[in-house]
């Protein structure tokens, strides 16, 4: 579990860890299938979701597409671990599991990051 040290509210971060987890659980079980690419669109697809998802919580106004656009950039950012986690697929069961545990953490740390910002903003549109 990641511990944030972040000043969210403790009723919005209750529903953020549900969001998140729900994703991040998601995510892994996508990314245990076998096949090196299969998971990519289908647990950007989950990001997607989590994204709209934390937004609801802060009251952001934002569209599927800003948030298709904020998963592929944070995938693209971290494309190092996404291609290690698809090369280890080629050792049977062990690079799925390792597969699954990465798509895991970087949706949890997404999920975070996102929470965080979206927290932010909703605080800057308070005092406008």
């Amino acid at each position: 579990m990641i511990i944030m040290n972040s000043v969210i509210p403790e009723e919005e971060k209750k529903k953020c860890h549900y969001v998140i987890h729900a994703a991040a659980v998601a995510a892994g079980g996508i990314g245990i299938a076998p096949i090196p690419g299969a998971d990519i669109t289908p647990i950007c697809a989950v990001q997607v979701t989590m994204i709209l998802g934390l937004a609801k919580i802060f009251d952001i106004p934002i569209t599927s597409e800003m948030a298709k656009a904020q998963s592929k950039s944070y995938m693209v950012g971290q494309f190092g671990k996404v291609l290690a986690g698809q090369l280890t697929k080629i050792i049977p069961f062990v690079g799925s599991v390792s597969n699954a545990t990465i798509a895991v953490a970087l949706t949890e740390c997404l999920g975070w990051d996102v929470a965080e910002d979206f927290y932010k903003k909703s605080l800057k549109d308070k005092v406008k």
